[in-house]
Parts: structure tokens; sequence; C-alpha cells
């Protein structure tokens, strides 16, 4: 195996990891997200009927940090086991590297099928690993839609919010434009997870 294969498991393996990292930091912008919208559903309550469309978009809102939430527990779960499963990759790589470099020096021939052996146990393992990588790849695909979503929801919050009182309108505005920002950083997240992922089955 040479220099320029073991530089490019090293990046797969740090890519692998880079996803994992981005997972963890959506899945406590759900927690965020959730709790915001928490917070305006009460707040809308407390107005009565005047903010009935604002408390269904808070709702919607909530719910939806559920849906991400659930998405980023499978996406979590997909980006561990590819954690695991390129870290096995390289170790087996790494082996089969010196086994072949151990037969060359050797010159016997039975060394040959060990070798083979070797071989079609890691294009069967890197098969596994693209298979895998498919699968992340329409988990976030999953998570774009729902970023799309957001964007939506919470200008129904923002033009709901108008209902409100002064005093109050200020602090509903305040809850969907964060509410806002924190959807737009999952959608930024997100297509940086997209951009990792494809270029792993290009």
């Amino acid at each position: 195996m040479g220099t320029a294969d073991s530089a490019n498991n090293v990046e797969d393996f740090e890519q692998v990891v880079s996803l994992n990292e981005a997972a963890k930091r959506l899945l406590r912008r759900s927690f965020e997200i959730n709790l915001h919208a928490l917070n305006a559903i009460v707040q809308s309550k407390q107005s009565g009927d005047r903010l009935r469309g604002f408390n269904e978009a808070a709702s919607q809102i909530r719910a939806w940090s559920g849906e991400l939430h659930t998405q980023l527990e499978r996406l979590g779960s997909l980006v561990r086991e590819a954690v695991v499963q390129a870290s096995r990759f390289v170790k087996r790589k790494h082996t089969a590297g010196l086994l072949l470099s151990a037969v060359r020096r050797s010159g016997k021939q039975h060394g040959t099928a060990v070798v083979a052996g070797c071989e079609a146990s890691l294009s069967a393992h890197r098969s596994e690993l693209r298979a895998l990588w498919r699968r992340i790849v329409d988990a976030v695909d999953d998570l774009n839609q729902l970023g799309l979503m957001a964007c939506v929801l919470s200008r129904s919050a923002i033009i709901e919010a108008t209902a409100a009182e002064p005093e109050q309108r200020a602090q509903l505005e305040e809850v969907t434009k964060d509410f806002y920002a924190k959807s737009e950083e999952v959608v930024v997240i997100v297509r940086g997870l997209g951009k990792t992922a494809r270029s792993k089955l290009a």
C-alpha cells in the first residue's frame, strides 16, 4: 500500500468523523429549536384566540423539531456505523499491504492465495462501505427537505405574530427570527454533509 493510498484512507476516516461531529451539532440545534417552540406556544396561548394562527405555526415548528431529532438519530446511527467500518477498513488495508510485502519478499507461491483472500475481503468491505454511504446520502436528503420546510414555517410564524399586541409581538418575532436563524444553520450544515457524503460515491 503506497503513501497516496495511506493518505486517502486517513482522509476518508477524517471525513466520516467530520460527519459525526456535524450530526451532533445538528442534534443540539434540534433541542434548542424545540425549547423555543415550546416558549412560543406558551406565549401565544396567553393571548387566546387572537394568536390561534401563531399557536398553530409554533406547534408545527415543534413537530418539525421532533422530526428533525428523529432524522438526526437515524443519521447519527449511520455515521457511527461508518466510523467503525472506515476504521476497520483502514486497519485491514494496512494489514493486507504488510502481507503483500511479506509475500513478495519471500517469493513463495503459496502466499498468493492468502493475498487473494485478503484482497477479496477488502473488496467486499469496500462495497459494504459504499452501500452505507448511499444510506447516509438518503438520510441527508431527507434532512435537506426538512430544512426547506423550516423556511416556510418560519415565514408563516412571522406573519402570524403580527396579530399580537406590540409588546408581545416583539417577543414572538424574536422567537421566530431565532428559529429562522437556527433552521438556516441546519440547512448550511446539511449542505456540507451532503457534499461530503456524495464525494464518497463519486
